[in-house]
């Protein structure tokens, strides 16, 4: 049995940019690239969800993560689509985990902060609070990470 090959990979990456989306299917999952490593597996979630195949992608998103568990893209998208779906705590975990493997990661961070404080999850709360105050002090969402844990923002102003 044969993996992907990086030409057969570049092939179906330079289909996802032409927009031809469907073809690049083909070359994430066909025959000859029956076992995709994490990153095109990762990539083949993105192109699936963008065809609108939500649980196609899903399933690759999470061989992705079965086969690179620190694959923090995959855990991102993986809240993405149950967000998408409503299962918003779902989602939220799959936050906290890519949270945990990239504290740095602003966009995963953030959206942690965000939907923490619609779910009015403290743990989401606090993580979220404590990437964003080490990376990004002056991050707009702050000030409402410590309200919601019943915090002064002024309180914490100047320790970093």
């Amino acid at each position: 049995m044969q993996g992907t090959t990086n030409s057969d990979f570049a092939q179906g990456l330079a289909l996802v940019r032409a927009g031809r989306l469907q073809e690049a299917v083909r070359f994430c999952c066909g025959p000859s690239n029956s076992l995709p490593g994490s990153g095109n597996l990762q990539h083949l979630g993105v192109v699936l969800h963008k065809l609108g195949n939500k649980a196609g992608a899903e399933k690759s998103f999470r061989t992705a993560i079965r086969e690179g568990p620190d694959n923090v893209d995959a855990w991102a998208s993986l809240a993405e689509i149950c967000c998408e779906q409503g299962r918003y705590r779902e989602g939220l975990e799959y936050l906290k985990e890519a949270a945990s493997l990239d504290p740095r990661d602003a966009g995963v961070v953030t959206a942690l902060g965000t939907l923490g404080l619609n779910l009015k999850d403290e743990e989401a709360i606090r993580l979220s609070l404590q990437c964003i105050t080490e990376t990004e002090p002056n991050h707009a969402l702050i000030q409402a990470l410590h309200r919601a844990l019943g915090e002064s923002p002024a309180r914490t102003e100047g320790t970093v």
